[in-house]
């Protein structure tokens, strides 16, 4: 005859008297592993939700011919098409944008719906207001060593913000 022990069934000792675990342990247990992924990734995905509501707020620049204006404190995005399919992404150029103006808040990148091999979407590069002044973010498609396209620039203004 065969233990609870042998046949996998955990057992203990708490002061000095044996504890055994019922038939039901090991379901309940199951039960419950299988409760936590789950969970984990619907609070994943309601931060995600709180996190795309916010990024909706954040003004968004798209055309570099266009002058950049925020003030500080304020979080913005410069937004450009992508598709990493290629090979090519979009990277920041040296000179780095001035640090004592703005700061590198993010970078993402999302995809164009539906989600189908080869599918595009955009770069979307978060900077925060830091102080004002001026300064200049360059950018360029590269794959690898190998540019891929115009080089692109977006002149940035921080102001102090309207009530202070």
């Amino acid at each position: 005859m065969r233990s609870r022990e042998q046949d996998g069934e955990p057992s203990g000792e708490r002061g000095g008297e044996t504890i055994r675990r019922g038939a039901g342990w090991r379901a309940r247990s199951t039960a419950r592993r299988a409760l936590t992924a789950p969970m984990a990734a619907l609070a994943l995905l309601l931060g995600a939700v709180g996190c795309a509501e916010d990024a909706a707020d954040e003004p968004r620049f798209t055309d570099p011919e266009q002058p950049v204006e925020v003030e500080v404190g304020e979080t913005f995005v410069l937004e450009q098409y992508e598709n990493p399919t290629t090979g090519f992404v979009w990277e920041i150029l040296d000179p780095a944008p001035d640090s004592g103006v703005i700061r590198a808040a993010g970078d993402d990148y999302v995809s164009d719906e539906p989600q189908l091999d080869g599918t595009g979407g955009v770069r979307l590069l978060r900077f925060e207001a830091v102080a004002e002044g001026e300064t200049t973010v360059s950018m360029a498609k590269f794959r690898g060593e190998q540019a891929g396209g115009r080089e692109i620039a977006f002149e940035i203004t921080v102001t102090a913000p309207a009530d202070g």
